[in-house]
């Protein structure tokens, strides 16, 4: 492993797996398990990836859908990726990039990175820049930013609305104060995350005292700590940016780790720098076309290029593990020997699993006695629109819809223990991706020559414990209140023209076995974070058991699982290099 991100890793008194270690099976073929494995086999081991459904990615799939209007591509889990670089640096591992496995493949910056819409008419677009990423385009030192000339507009027409007036200010005063507002809460989630990526978030752990084992974590977590980073979230983005509409472009970003603006910790805003600060990117003409899933679609072709194997519609059905005599009683081994899957029987030095901890507990067969909190879940609506229809609509790839009583909502999708209720006045996420990738349009099989393209409508909701919701009595319901909603808030046509082809609820990622039925793991409390966080190593008791994944550390999100993957490896790996 000789990758930039990767190199501290050599020298972090972490543990390793001991003993044989040259075969490896990984379960599961999202992002975080193929990050592994094409580590590991650029490490020399030989790997076998078993993943259950037909195809790659997890919850970074793209797939073809059947709608009333005709098949077409979408994202069926995460539609945008930050931080994109760290799959080239998975692939630079086994002497690979991109370009050799698909050479007309690109990572499209969005620009706007989102589209904003707030229920009192106006709007903002999000251009991440001044990032630091060398594709960035940060402006020259002393020019402004498209998202500074974007923020005086936003307030030079928000001055006019008489309620809004900023005392004694002049409309241009008011405009800079934002302007000054927002930069400032920039460039301290930028130094939040130069704090605590490298040594607390791109890092396992052993126990809480990993936090200041090393000089460089202990300088990490101090920088943090004099930052405010295990402050409030919410009252950092109030002391820095003073309107409330914009406090929430920047902020909302905690929904990503389960928890309410207000409630996150401060240090979170590192995701809000990778969002808006380094830059939103969509993957488009991958092996199998553009979409999310094309990462994992690379991955893959790195992974058999590099000697390893890939068994798709593979279910595992236990890890067996050998029995030995301890006086009077036969007792189970902890190490783990092969993996039984419905495809044979598969030899096993170590075993990565990628898959959720409910579907962990299965498959090992011992269960955690660990009360878990888990994330708000998701009901996602996908289909196709005529392009005509979409063409007059607000924004472009992403489009963020925020509902008036924000405070409200979170409260509602967040409250546990059956307390839980759907979103009084939703806010939504509508995601266009043939804006950024044409390819993805095509003509309807159902209306000859009518261009369509993919939409997809992301509702927050309460996860299962949450809120018990009778889900195959209210999809439809709910799907037409959603679709009104949104008619209501400039969507034109979308009521009658959307023809809608797949719906996700609850009980879609609880069939899949995620906990809580939600696609987003447990929640970032604090006692569920870092260190607290559901270990990677050792699982279960089992001694050569790793576990990857958003479940485990670092967390939920791209970048985050791509961490995760290479995490699992290194427990592995470390024994490489005394």
């Amino acid at each position: 492993m000789s990758t930039s991100f990767l190199s501290h890793y050599l020298s972090t008194p972490r543990r390793a797996v001991s003993g044989r270690i040259n075969h490896v099976v990984v379960v599961g073929a999202g992002l975080s398990g193929l990050s592994a494995a094409v580590l590991l086999a650029g490490s020399g081991r030989s790997v076998t990836v078993v993943e259950k459904a037909d195809h790659v990615g997890g919850r970074a799939a793209t797939e073809t859908i059947s709608t009333p209007l005709g098949d077409v591509r979408v994202d069926t889990g995460a539609t945008v990726v930050t931080m994109p670089w760290l799959v080239d640096e998975i692939l630079a591992s086994v002497g690979l990039s991109t370009g050799d496995l698909a050479p007309d493949f690109s990572y499209q910056r969005l620009s706007p990175a989102y589209h904003a819409l707030f229920s009192s008419g106006r709007y903002l677009d999000v251009f991440a820049e001044g990032a630091g990423e060398e594709d960035a385009q940060e402006p020259a030192a002393g020019s402004d930013s498209r998202l500074d000339d974007e923020i005086r507009r936003f307030a030079r027409d928000k001055f006019d609305d008489a309620p809004h007036r900023n005392g004694d200010a002049t409309r241009d005063e008011f405009a800079e104060s934002l302007v000054t507002g927002v930069r400032g809460y920039r460039l301290w989630a930028q130094s939040m995350f130069d704090a605590c990526f490298s040594h607390l978030m791109n890092a396992d752990f052993d126990s809480v005292w990993d936090l200041v084992r090393t000089r460089e974590s202990a300088q990490s977590l101090a920088q943090v700590a004099r930052r405010g980073g295990s402050g409030s979230l919410g009252r950092a983005a109030d002391r820095y940016i003073s309107d409330d509409e914009l406090r929430k472009v920047f902020s909302f970003q905690a929904l990503y780790a389960g928890v309410p603006p207000k409630k996150a910790r401060a240090v979170y805003a590192t995701i809000s720098h990778m969002d808006t600060g380094m830059g939103v990117f969509y993957p488009t003409r991958g092996p199998h076309g553009s979409g999310v899933g094309a990462l994992c679609d690379i991955l893959a072709a790195a992974l058999k290029q590099s000697g390893g194997e890939l068994m798709l519609n593979t279910r595992v059905t236990s890890l067996s593990h050998a029995s030995y005599e301890a006086g009077p009683s036969t007792t189970k081994s902890d190490r783990i020997h092969a993996v039984e899957t419905t495809q044979g029987t598969l030899p096993a030095d170590v075993v990565i699993t990628t898959c959720d901890i409910p579907e962990l507990d299965a498959v090992s067969g011992r269960q955690s006695h660990r009360t878990m909190r888990w994330s708000p879940s998701a009901f996602v609506m996908h289909g196709a629109i005529p392009r005509e229809v979409a063409r007059h609509w607000p924004g472009g790839h992403h489009t963020i819809s925020f509902g008036k009583e924000w405070d409200r909502t979170f409260s509602e999708i967040t409250a546990p223990h059956g307390r839980g209720r759907l979103m009084s006045d939703p806010s939504l996420l509508v995601t266009r991706p043939a804006c950024s990738a044409p390819d993805l349009a095509s003509t309807s099989t159902t209306s000859p020559y009518v261009p369509i393209e993919p939409v997809s409508v992301l509702a927050p909701c309460p996860n299962t414990e949450s809120a018990h919701i009778d889900w195959s009595s209210l999809a439809a319901s709910y799907q037409e209140d959603l679709l009104s909603v949104l008619e209501n808030r400039g969507f034109e046509g979308i009521r009658e023209s959307f023809a809608v082809g797949k719906v996700d609820t609850p009980d879609t990622w609880s069939a899949l076995g995620l906990g809580a039925g939600t696609p987003f793991a447990p929640a970032h409390l604090f006692r569920q974070t870092g260190p607290f966080r559901f270990r990677n190593f050792p699982v279960r008791s089992f001694s050569n058991l790793i576990h990857a994944g958003s479940s485990t550390t670092p967390g939920v999100g791209v970048p985050t699982v791509i961490l995760s993957g290479a995490l699992a490896a290194a427990r592995i790996t470390r024994g490489d290099h005394p």
